[in-house]
């Protein structure tokens, strides 16, 4: 019999790593697809070999949408806005769909300008990419249109964090957060 020794309790250890999973994917108003896909890698032949899946680690990659590259190649005229969206996909957490655009973020200045930010988040808004919320500087990236690690974890933590729930949006169509997590 495993003797088994806990430092700490184990449940506000579950109840830590669920509030860091609700600061870090945030309801969003943006299709979340449920549809499950399996898929049988290995066929009838398998009692004859033996199959090995390996994978490798990676970080700091961003995947794109094909709509957004399509955006970015044929109908962006701005090379600020491009610039806007590598910063986003730069700085996006890993299994997450929230990011901070803060004017008073040294390198979002270098790119638009103190200026001119609301009216790049306005075209990137029109263009499906973000979407305003109810904090200020915290805007809900388009999981379709721009994300970074793994999809299905990402889609199981959201399903089950908000599920039954649906998204708030205010009359200025912003995605309303709730007061009392510190996103």
């Amino acid at each position: 019999m495993p003797i088994l020794n806990f430092k700490k309790a184990v449940q506000p250890n579950v109840i830590a790593t669920e509030r860091k999973l609700v600061k870090e994917i945030i309801p969003t108003p943006f299709f979340i697809n449920e549809e499950f896909e399996e898929k049988d890698i290995v066929s009838n032949v398998s009692t004859r070999i033996r199959v090995v899946q390996s994978f490798y680690k990676r970080h700091g990659y961003a995947q794109f949408g094909e709509s957004l590259n399509n955006y970015i190649i044929f109908n962006c005229n701005s090379i600020v806005l491009i610039k806007l969206i590598h910063y986003i996909a730069k700085t996006i957490k890993f299994t997450s769909n929230k990011i901070i655009l803060s004017s008073n973020n040294k390198e979002i200045n270098n790119i638009v300008g103190i200026r001119n930010l609301s009216r790049y988040i306005d075209e990137l808004e029109a263009q499906y990419v973000i979407r305003r919320t109810t904090k200020q500087n915290v805007y809900v990236v388009n999981h379709e249109m721009i994300f970074k690690g793994n999809y299905s974890d990402f889609i199981n933590t959201y399903i089950h964090t908000y599920k039954g729930m649906n998204v708030n949006i205010d009359d200025k169509g912003r995605v309303v957060l709730f007061n009392d997590i510190n996103y």
